[in-house]
């Protein structure tokens, strides 16, 4: 179970990061 939930996180952070980044740099550019 809690190997299971530590790689749904680990796929789930590069999603969020990228997605962070993306809304930044989207702020920025605006």
């Amino acid at each position: 179970m809690n190997y299971f939930g530590l790689q749904s996180l680990t796929q789930l952070l590069p999603r969020v990061l990228g997605f962070s980044l993306l809304a930044l740099s989207g702020l920025g550019f605006y």
